[in-house]
């Protein structure tokens, strides 16, 4: 995390780790696949278990604020993740499979889910890929600015706020109008 892919040297991981050189290439063939595993355990809080529920229940809102409350928390828990993502797009690393990170997982994970409420007439026709990038980007640098405070002067909002605002501005772009109509009589209802 302190200098990269490039500049990490396995000599000075394995004296701050307390171990000869010789033992990570006991278990890591090479630097690769050792900074690959240090994301790998970075990322391993995985949302999936919790987004399940709501993916089943067709719950935009709670499936969209689970995956972004998962990304948010794991920042501010583990602000590390920062500065490792950020190196590893300066090193141009890349993950051979989608099943390789969280990032990628849950991204193909709200790819699909994305793709089902287009085809049930809930969201708009867009590229559901692309979609569930550009959500989980807009999360990530959000969370990322809150813990860096690099931002706007008005950072000063609870975990929960940003969440919020993030989830309800993506799904007010996504849903079709038809979806819309059908939230707002369900909220008007009830009076």
């Amino acid at each position: 995390a302190q200098n990269g892919f490039s500049g990490a040297r396995t000599k000075e991981i394995a004296q701050k780790a307390g171990i000869s050189e010789t033992l990570i290439f006991q278990f890591f063939k090479t630097k690769k696949e050792l900074y690959k595993e240090s994301l790998k355990t970075l990322f391993n809080k995985s949302p999936h278990e919790k987004l399940e529920k709501f993916a089943e229940e067709k719950d935009d809102h709670g499936l969209f604020y689970a995956a972004a409350e998962a990304i948010f928390r794991g920042v501010e828990e583990r602000p590390i993740i920062i500065r490792m993502i950020f190196f590893s797009a300066l090193d141009n690393f890349k993950f051979k499979s989608k099943e390789e990170g969280f990032g990628p997982r849950l991204i193909q994970y709200l790819t699909e889910y994305i793709r089902i409420r287009i085809e049930d007439g809930a969201f708009r026709k867009v590229n559901p890929s692309l979609a569930a990038q550009m959500f989980i980007h807009s999360v990530f640098l959000s969370a990322a600015d809150k813990v860096m405070d690099v931002g706007c002067e008005d950072s000063d909002y609870t975990l929960e706020e940003g969440v919020d605002a993030i989830v309800e501005i993506f799904l007010e772009g996504i849903r079709t109008c038809k979806s819309r109509r059908r939230i707002i009589s369900r909220m008007i209802l009830p009076y």
